[in-house]
């Protein structure tokens, strides 16, 4: 199936019934591992409850705003009380002065591969990571947001409603040990400048 495809994201659906639908979406290079010149704004969306811990085929409510904001807006969902859960597509992590926070897994948010892969670079790095619950005024206020997820590995964002953010050094710093835990992931390959996608 995926033949001829340099990179892509591979989607296996499986219905109530067992019966299992098969996607291949090509991804542009220029996707992965974004710069700032590429960076996102996110725009809350309230989802009570958020999503659950599972991927699920219906996301109208999150593609429609998906759909609204376009490539560089992307939604986030938010609880009843305005906590902030995840980027609708990928997960959450903000810095606070010398702490690494990122929402708990409490059922409400993705247990994202590339967000665990994250918490151990970072953990390896010797970073003070925190999981804890982030209120949308306080990730306003945030000395750096991104997400992580397996498409685009570390996404930079810039604002928050129209709120800015500074431009933090932590997903630059984290992004080079990403890339390679990835390639040991993937190929067993420590070798340095490995591309973890093209494996």
């Amino acid at each position: 199936l995926a033949q001829g495809v340099d990179l892509g994201r591979l989607r296996l659906s499986i219905s109530s019934s067992g019966e299992i639908e098969t996607r291949l979406q090509p991804i542009d290079w220029a996707a992965v591992f974004p710069t700032w010149s590429e960076a996102i704004e996110l725009s809350p969306l309230l989802t009570p409850g958020g999503l659950g811990e599972h991927k699920w085929v219906d996301r109208a409510h999150v593609a429609a705003a998906e759909a609204a904001g376009g490539a560089l807006a992307v939604p986030l969902l938010v609880d009843n009380d305005d906590e902030a859960l995840e980027g609708s597509r990928g997960n959450l992590f903000a810095l606070f002065g010398s702490d690494l926070c990122t929402p708990p897994l409490d059922g409400r948010i993705l247990p994202g591969v590339t967000r665990h892969r994250l918490l151990e670079a970072a953990r390896a790095a010797e970073l003070v990571v925190v999981e804890r619950s982030i209120g949308l005024n306080e990730l306003k206020e945030a000395d750096e947001v991104f997400l992580t997820g397996s498409v685009r590995g570390i996404e930079p964002v810039r604002a928050i409603a129209g709120s800015q953010l500074p431009r933090g050094v932590m997903a630059d710093r984290l992004g080079p040990e990403l890339q390679r835990v990835w390639a040991i992931a993937t190929t067993g390959s420590t070798a340095s400048g490995s591309d973890p996608a093209r494996a």
